[in-house]
């Protein structure tokens, strides 16, 4: 492949993903949603402003991320302004729509957005891109021989297959080696998530009566956040599954003629630190880099906190914590992997992987397509309001060999 052609590829691919770079007039749309300066409801929302967000600052999200963050939800939030326009029953959104304006369905939805997309876990392990359409693209590049060399064929990737002579000048007046660079694709599809909540009416007259409190926001939050909790279940299901290599670790101590027969506990408990060396070789052996992230069971994380090089990861908040009720950020081991710990995850064992910051060089990504769609309220025959939920999205693990898993047996 030429360079010109190479370039060209890169640049339409680019300009296909807006959550790659900001938009001016995007910006200005949704700046309301990010922006407490300009929040117009007469109490302030929580969460709203992205650099202060606590969830965020529990995981030490960085300041270039948020801004990344804030241009993903931007384009969720676009996503659901195209299905809401002016063909939809009047439910659009346009330029000049103000918040008194904006209709009662989606005064849950876009919040719904603003809220919990910025604060997914998968931010944290794999990149994510959004969606136009139901279906979408995960790109990958790699670097490949032009001719062949002693023990490789033309095309041969360059990282199986290293020549420290490839690039031996050929002469004068000779044309040099050539390094093709190739851009694969792999196609999504996005699945749905669906719930619907249900209230008693006199609960929302009491909780209003007594409390001043409406019942059905609480409802779609909390369908909010099961969701979420079974998107972060089914990405890393995917993510184990397709783990290239499970690395086992003995939890009892074995008995005489092995050499950990006479070792302190202490220090052969130590030695699980072995296995996730062992498992970060088998990554670093496939794909050049080093793992950099572990994700863990509650059991499992138990015995991290007892080794020497663990250090736990104090948010400026402590009480910040309280309010992240999946994955959360644990601390640092040997100051090589960010380790989260996930009380949802199969307590003695845990996934380890990288998380690049190319989007070109990933083992999994997450597309999320209809971020929330909820129904207007419904009331049934037993005097029951309520209303669905739904969200669509896409994950796929394009290589394993990124991820690989430590099991205590």
């Amino acid at each position: 492949m030429e360079k010109t052609d190479l370039n060209e590829q890169v640049s339409q691919i680019e300009n296909s993903m807006p959550w790659l770079h900001e938009d001016i007039n995007r910006k200005k749309r949704w700046d309301y949603f990010f922006n407490p300066a300009i929040h117009e409801s007469g109490n302030a929302k929580e969460f709203v402003d992205l650099e202060n967000d606590p969830v965020l600052n529990h995981y030490k999200v960085s300041k270039q991320d948020r801004v990344k963050r804030r241009w993903l939800t931007e384009c969720m939030l676009e996503n659901m302004r195209k299905m809401m326009d002016s063909s939809n029953q009047g439910m659009g959104i346009f330029e000049t729509t103000t918040t008194g304006a904006i209709a009662a369905n989606q005064t849950w939805q876009l919040p719904l957005i603003r809220k919990i997309w910025p604060r997914l876990f998968m931010n944290q392990i794999v990149p994510v891109h959004a969606m136009a359409q139901a279906t979408g693209k995960v790109f990958t590049l790699d670097f490949g021989y032009g001719t062949a060399g002693g023990a490789y064929g033309a095309g041969s990737s360059i990282y199986q297959n290293e020549d420290p002579a490839y690039s031996d000048d050929p002469g004068e007046g000779q044309e040099p080696k050539e390094i093709n660079m190739n851009i694969t694709s792999s196609t999504i599809s996005a699945i749905s998530k669906k719930l619907k909540g249900l209230w008693n009416i006199e609960a929302e007259q009491d909780l209003a009566a007594y409390h001043k409190l409406q019942l059905e926001p609480e409802v779609i939050k909390m369908l909010g956040l099961e969701i979420e909790r079974e998107i972060n279940r089914y990405c890393l299901n995917q993510l184990i599954s397709r783990a290239h290599a499970n690395t086992n670790w003995i939890s009892s101590q074995p008995a005489s003629p092995n050499p950990w027969s006479n070792a302190d506990p202490k220090q052969y408990n130590e030695s699980i630190w072995d296995a996730i060396e062992d498992s970060n070789k088998e990554i670093k052996d496939e794909v050049f880099v080093d793992a950099n992230f572990l994700l863990c069971g509650t059991t499992f994380a138990s015995r991290l906190r007892k080794l020497n090089g663990f250090r736990l990861a104090f948010s400026d908040d402590a009480l910040s914590t309280q309010i992240v009720t999946g994955p959360s950020l644990f601390g640092s081991l040997n100051n090589r992997y960010i380790v989260y710990e996930d009380p949802f995850f199969p307590k003695d064992k845990a996934l380890i992987g990288h998380k690049g910051d190319s989007w070109l060089y990933t083992g999994a990504a997450f597309l999320p397509y209809v971020p929330v769609w909820t129904t207007p309220t419904i009331h049934n025959t037993k005097m029951q309001p309520g209303r669905g939920y739904l969200t669509r999205f896409g994950f796929k693990v394009v290589n394993g060999k990124f991820y690989g898993t430590v099991t205590v047996v």
